[in-house]
């Protein structure tokens, strides 16, 4: 049988061609590589240039902890921010190096400008000269995080301690809402600001007890060894959905193929919506169901006001 093309057939065709060949000419991200010490001394260079910009005295620093071949010869390079050689949980940069090693692009999660004395730094007189000097060791950390956990456990992997700025976090109205009723808030009106810097100990520990498998990673105070925050690694755990009108929801987490599906059957269902932007690579394309490698969404506008928002992945998962 014949088959004979239409103008508008032929038309499809070429377009899926020419779509399947762009998209196999662009080279996908392949595995993080060792930085070579010509690109970390030059990038160094140049984010300090860029520190000083912002305001950040010389204590404010950088740590480059992967980098990662992109596309059409430029670098993907992430580095954490410190102060005082130590890094500030939570504060990093991703930034596009060209071949020429030139930053071409910067993405920043800053949680570190209220440290120190240069001029974006705005807490009280402690947090300008802010110590770095632990009042414990690193075994007490660890002994305190174990004691909060479970007595008696099996370690899986031996248990870590690394020394860290942890900012302690609050949530506050952006200043458009300042005025709007209580009644009318949702999720776009607030955010997270720093309220203050502890020095702590980041303390990874991997136990079983009793067949249950007990996988924490909890922030011990450097001063005086009490828990300031602790979380779940095992990532089993009920998700959070921070929606937009709903506050955070409850939302099933179940392993999938590698990643993790979240679920919610009470809300998420209007329509389906365009896909969404996540650090974080998903496969959703509706506001009840994602797939992120840790189980919290974000929250952003929805077509639904029930509806849990998309996946825009927080620095941890939830407690």
């Amino acid at each position: 049988m014949n088959m004979r093309k239409t103008p508008l057939a032929a038309s499809l065709g070429a377009a899926f061609l020419l779509a399947c060949g762009w998209a196999a000419a662009v080279p996908m991200m392949s595995a993080p590589v060792t930085p070579t010490a010509q690109v970390k001394t030059a990038l160094m260079a140049q984010l300090a240039v860029r520190r000083a910009n912002l305001g950040l005295d010389a204590n404010h620093g950088f740590a480059v902890s992967a980098q990662h071949p992109g596309v059409q010869g430029t670098q993907v390079v992430r580095a954490s921010h410190t102060y005082k050689d130590v890094p500030v949980f939570g504060s990093e940069s991703v930034v596009v190096v060209d071949a020429g090693g030139r930053i071409v692009s910067e993405s920043v999660s800053d949680r570190r400008r209220r440290l120190g004395k240069g001029a974006s730094d705005k807490l009280d007189a402690a947090a300008s000269d802010f110590s770095v000097k632990p009042s414990i060791s690193t075994k007490a950390a660890i002994d305190a995080a174990i004691a909060s956990v479970a007595q008696g456990a099996t370690h899986v992997t031996p248990a870590s301690a690394e020394l860290i700025i942890y900012p302690v976090m609050k949530t506050e109205r952006v200043p458009s809402a300042l005025n709007k009723p209580e009644t009318e808030l949702n999720a776009l009106d607030l955010q997270e600001v720093v309220d203050h810097c502890e020095l702590a100990y980041l303390v990874r520990t991997r136990m079983v007890v009793g067949g249950k498998s007990l996988y924490h990673d909890t922030v011990v105070s450097a001063q005086d060894g009490h828990i300031i925050d602790q979380w779940n690694m095992l990532q089993t755990v009920i998700g959070v959905g921070n929606s937009q009108y709903s506050g955070e929801v409850p939302i099933s987490t179940s392993l999938v193929n590698g990643s993790y599906q979240m679920l919610d059957p009470e809300r998420g269902k209007a329509a389906p919506s365009a896909p969404w932007p996540s650090r974080m690579p998903t496969t959703a394309a509706r506001p009840a169901r994602c797939t992120p490698t840790i189980p919290t969404t974000g929250a952003t506008a929805s077509s639904s006001s029930r509806a849990a928002a998309p996946p825009t992945v927080t620095a941890r998962p939830p407690p």
